[in-house]
């Protein structure tokens, strides 16, 4: 009984949340114990929408654009994990250097078979990197010995 339970959240794990897991253990004749696993999968849920909470409309419709491969694919921790890459590499790639994403909180319908993601932004700002006075290095190596990447953008340090 306690695999079944792994069995049922490894499914709901992987957005099938309305997956039904019968365990019926028999005793055969023979005095061999039969364990008949039933699993009636269901419709995975769906990623309906995802939005994204700032008051910045340019970069909503930005990052509406880039989470639109996402809809309509079953919900996932990796499809959430890959949405939310996403994000951070288009606010390194932009210089939104001070971004952090809150979130997702989730908006199931009735029947858990879709759900809206929401995020909130905090610090959307972009940024400008000018250097005075370098010579001997372009502005592009020293941007690039910065290391500024998805995961330490920039903060206080």
């Amino acid at each position: 009984y306690d695999g079944a339970e792994r069995v049922k959240d490894l499914y709901g794990r992987n957005g099938f949340f309305n997956a039904v897991v019968n365990v019926s253990p028999t005793v055969s004749s023979q005095g061999k114990t039969l364990i008949e696993i039933d699993i009636q999968e269901k419709n995975p849920c769906t990623i309906r929408a995802v939005e994204f909470s700032t008051s910045y409309k340019d970069l909503n419709t930005a990052l509406q654009v880039r989470a639109k491969k996402y809809l309509g694919k079953p919900l996932t921790e990796l499809q959430v994990i890959n949405l939310e890459k996403d994000i951070r590499s288009y606010f390194t790639t932009n210089k939104i250097l001070s971004a952090n994403i809150q979130g997702p909180q989730y908006d199931y319908n009735k029947d858990r078979s879709q759900v809206t993601l929401i995020y909130s932004l905090d610090n959307p700002y972009r940024y400008v990197l000018s250097f005075e006075g370098n010579k001997f290095y372009s502005q592009t190596e020293l941007v690039d010995k910065l290391e500024i990447e998805d995961r330490k953008q920039l903060s206080s340090n």
